[in-house]
């Protein structure tokens, strides 16, 4: 396993952790410590931002337009920027008692912003994992209504009937406390929509040759394109959330930003060669492009059939992993008698309530939502407080504006028997396992040991973090309330396709208004 199993409190890191656990063999080590390779550690952080997002992002290049491309590339370096802060701040962060209690990136906001600060990332990312759970649900419904007949039912469209049986289906593995086995989906499904993608990009090139560009990628959108393609390509990341347990089991922490680095690449890479590439095969060939790429396969063929039900059914099995973290952040802040754990019968009744009631809330949503684009832009909203708007704050409050004293430390100071001042900072060593070297001032220090209260802030560092909080706030602002218009003013008798995206109005009720 990547990071040690939390015992004290749980925590949305240990999903990190089943999907790293089966994504690699974890056996390298180096320098006598065992741990995971740079490579290994480079997959694993990737394969966190590659799932379920990526199937639409031919759709959102075609309302990115030419601009769609440099803006894929400048948010892989914003989510750059932002995870290295995470990192800076976690290796800032002391060893206390506090520390042992937390993990990871709910160490780093609790020392950062106290207990709202965790009140904060535990409710973001709960909303979040909602909203993956709900995007399941609507991919699979759309990908197994395109392999069944269309079925005309006096109460209700096949959309719908498929969506309530989907929940159905969902309940005895909503109930399921051991993930131990269900996890490896985790795994598979990379590799089943890698397959999905290459059949196709195969059957796109036996349709259609090698068209010429269409006109969509080389126009320039207006704003509400480039909002929306930003919305939901952000849901393509979201690589924090997995980073700090990753790091944590490299053989070598202090290189995890090489290999943060080389994600950031690979996911960057990979998005932009399924968008463009799709969207230019499909859009150039003169067919529609759907919210779901891969119901573009040609209807009633032998690879539509393999491709889209193994993706429904990876997506319906996967459904447990992003809902037990949830399962184990909100019970913690509820009444003993309403936790999902406990020791007696009253509590694992009331545990599998709240799960029955979590699946009744994605169903509903999945039902209200409908569009594949819609919850995935919704996603992505959510991800930008938690992958861009967070990491530099916590950054700011631990690194370029430093408290003076531990978040509970025994005494409020904190000294280092070991280190330098390097360009008027003091900086003190790092360990073998790539943390800080501190210890606290009532400790038994070597001589020459230095104190750290009161140390220097670093302003242009704090103006870097300032900007990039207020600009994540901006945007989220920005993309909340245009998704809000967008769905607003939608119609539910409109198609899902990205046809003509010039000809396209706000009236036509499709999801093209930035984040909706």
């Amino acid at each position: 396993m990547i990071t040690p199993p939390i015992r004290r409190r749980p925590s949305f890191e240990r999903l990190a952790t089943l999907r790293a656990k089966y994504s690699f063999p974890l056996s390298s080590t180096a320098g006598g410590r065992a741990g995971v390779s740079v490579a290994e550690a480079t997959l694993t952080i990737a394969k966190t931002c590659i799932g379920g997002g990526i199937l639409a992002l031919p759709y959102a290049h075609l309302q990115g337009g030419v601009l769609a491309v440099p803006s894929m590339c400048l948010l892989g370096l914003w989510n750059l920027i932002t995870s290295q802060q995470l990192l800076e701040a976690y290796e800032a962060l002391p060893t206390s008692e506090a520390r042992a209690s937390r993990t990871g990136y709910s160490a780093v906001a609790h020392a950062a912003l106290g207990a709202s600060g965790v009140l904060l990332l535990d409710v973001s990312v709960c909303l979040l994992l909602t909203g993956v759970c709900a995007s399941m649900q609507v991919s699979a419904a759309h990908l197994v209504e395109e392999i069944v007949p269309r079925m005309a039912l006096p109460f209700g469209d096949s959309y719908s009937v498929l969506v309530l049986l989907s929940g159905g289906c969902l309940v005895p593995l909503a109930l399921l406390r051991d993930l131990s086995r269900l996890a490896v989906v985790a795994g598979v499904g990379l590799s089943v929509i890698t397959f999905g993608l290459l059949v196709v990009a195969a059957s796109g090139v036996a349709r259609f040759g090698m068209p010429s560009p269409p006109q969509q990628l080389l126009e320039l959108p207006d704003l509400s394109g480039v909002a929306s393609f930003f919305s939901i390509a952000a849901f393509s990341f979201g690589m924090q959330t997995n980073l700090l347990p990753v790091r944590d089991g490299m053989a070598e922490p202090t290189r995890a930003p090489e290999a943060l680095t080389l994600a950031v690449i690979v996911v960057v890479g990979a998005n932009t060669a399924v968008g463009v590439g799709l969207a230019w095969l499909y859009a150039g060939g003169g067919e529609d492009v759907e919210q779901l790429i891969l119901l573009n396969l040609p209807p009633s063929s032998l690879p539509a059939y393999l491709v889209q039900a193994s993706t429904a059914a990876v997506a319906i099995l996967g459904y447990p992993l992003p809902m037990m973290p949830v399962m184990q952040l909100l019970p913690a802040r509820l009444p003993p008698a309403l936790r999902t754990e406990g020791s007696d019968g009253r509590g694992a009744v009331a545990g599998a309530g709240a799960r029955v009631g979590f699946l009744s809330i994605t169903t509903a949503l999945a039902l209200a939502l409908r569009e594949f684009a819609v919850v995935a832009s919704l996603c992505g909203i959510l991800a930008i407080f938690v992958c861009l708007v967070l990491p530099p704050l916590c950054h700011l409050r631990l690194c370029s504006c430093p408290p003076s004293h531990d978040d509970d430390g025994v005494d409020g100071s904190l000294t280092s028997n070991n280190g330098r001042v390097r360009a008027g900072v003091y900086v003190p060593t790092r360990r073998a396992d790539g943390r800080l070297d501190w210890l606290r001032r009532n400790s038994s220090l070597t001589q020459g040991a230095r104190s750290l209260t009161g140390a220097s802030w670093r302003p242009m560092s704090a103006l870097v973090d300032a900007a990039l909080v207020a600009v994540g706030v901006g945007a989220l602002a920005y993309f909340t309330a245009a998704a809000l218009r967008s769905m607003g003013s939608s119609s539910p008798e409109l198609d899902d396709t990205v046809g003509d995206v010039s000809n396209r109005d706000v009236s036509s009720g499709e999801f093209v208004m930035a984040g909706g």
